[in-house]
């Protein structure tokens, strides 16, 4: 009963420091979202306490209604889980010292003396055996983290849909079953579309992203146009499973629809075009059997990058040095004063609208 006292006066502790209010200020009735709460503050939140020895999941904080339900939550997962709770505000800020007592707390509570990482605890429930089964794992980059921590606040978030259309002059040549044998050899080329995400234990990134050797992709082959309409919006994904899914069906004899729900985490505009062109390729069975660079690679030489800020700070001021003030305000921030807008409703074709984009490195989201 003391340290659940003592657990819970931690929470209330943190709670407010990440809010910026007092203790007394805490509305335990509350969520944390409609006391000032936003993504930014339940990963300090989440920081501090597990510097103390607490493990939270993000997705709890957010979605709790009340503060008195996140903390009771907390408090009973760490009963069934327990790790050492570290009571002073000593508490280090080290990754050897993190990880160091990460480690031991998930030896204590498997009630062995395991060697195994917090990662390799982890990755063992989702795998038979991780060294065979898992490629990587390793950090999730700054825009990673940025989307994963959104969709932890809605899952609906950053979930891309792209709709392909293709077209054959022969009739009965294309077929659903065709394009869905060729779906699987784009995702065992690319490690990206292999890839699943976990809140990290032990690195400073917030989530460590997991490369697994073989995956079997998730395609539907629907009958018609009214299927996919049935379905409904964008899914979004379960915690553990790759983030994608490809849908097909025939709009007629010589023409096949393809659906790719898949999210922003793991696909960007860049890499669209490239899935797209290995797709054709693997089509016609010419798809290269070699691997793509791992996406882990670019990960290690962002970290890389950012140490040297002096340089990085450089780049920007130079690039910006002639960019003039734009009159749209920015987030959180206000319009300027005196600007006038005036709304209206503009109808631009889509080959114009691709030109424009191509013509000035842009791209269009709603």
């Amino acid at each position: 009963m003391a340290q659940t006292d003592a657990m819970q006066d931690i929470l209330h502790l943190e709670l407010a420091n990440a809010l910026h209010i007092s203790t007394e200020e805490l509305n335990l009735d509350q969520s944390f979202l409609v006391q000032g709460g936003d993504s930014l503050s339940a990963v300090q939140f989440l920081s501090k306490c597990r510097l103390r020895g607490i493990h939270i999941d993000i997705v709890d904080t957010v979605q709790c209604k009340t503060l008195a339900e996140l903390v009771e939550r907390i408090i009973s997962k760490h009963e069934s889980n327990p790790h050492n709770l570290i009571l002073n505000d000593r508490v280090g800020n080290s990754d050897t010292s993190t990880s160091s007592s990460s480690s031991d707390d998930a030896a204590s509570a498997t009630g062995s003396d395991s060697t195994d990482t917090v990662p390799d605890v982890r990755l063992k429930h989702l795998a038979q055996d991780p060294a065979r089964q898992i490629e990587s794992i390793g950090p999730c980059s700054s825009m990673q983290n940025r989307i994963l921590i959104s969709q932890a606040v809605n899952s609906a978030a950053y979930q891309c849909r792209f709709i392909l259309r293709i077209k054959s002059s022969v009739p009965d040549s294309l077929t659903a079953s065709h394009i869905a044998n060729a779906w699987p050899r784009i995702v065992a080329r690319h490690s990206s579309l292999r890839t699943t995400f976990l809140e990290s234990e032990t690195r400073q990134s917030t989530f460590d992203q997991v490369v697994w050797t073989e995956v079997n992709p998730k395609v539907t082959i629907l009958q018609d146009e009214a299927q996919v309409k049935a379905d409904g919006m964008l899914n979004s994904f379960e915690s553990g499973s790759v983030p994608h899914h490809m849908y097909i069906y025939a709009a007629s004899s010589s023409e096949l629809i393809l659906r790719l729900e898949v999210s922003h985490a793991v696909i960007d505009g860049r890499s669209a075009d490239v899935l797209l062109y290995d797709l054709c390729a693997a089509y016609e069975n010419q798809l290269p059997d070699t691997k793509a660079m791992p996406y882990t690679d670019f990960v290690r030489m962002e970290e890389e990058s950012f140490q040297d800020v002096e340089r990085i700070a450089g780049y920007w001021q130079n690039y910006l040095r002639d960019a003039e003030e734009t009159y749209l305000a920015g987030v959180g921030n206000k319009p300027r004063a005196g600007l006038h807008t005036l709304q209206d409703r503009v109808d631009i074709p889509a080959e114009e609208a691709r030109r424009f984009c191509d013509a000035y490195g842009v791209t269009l989201a709603d």
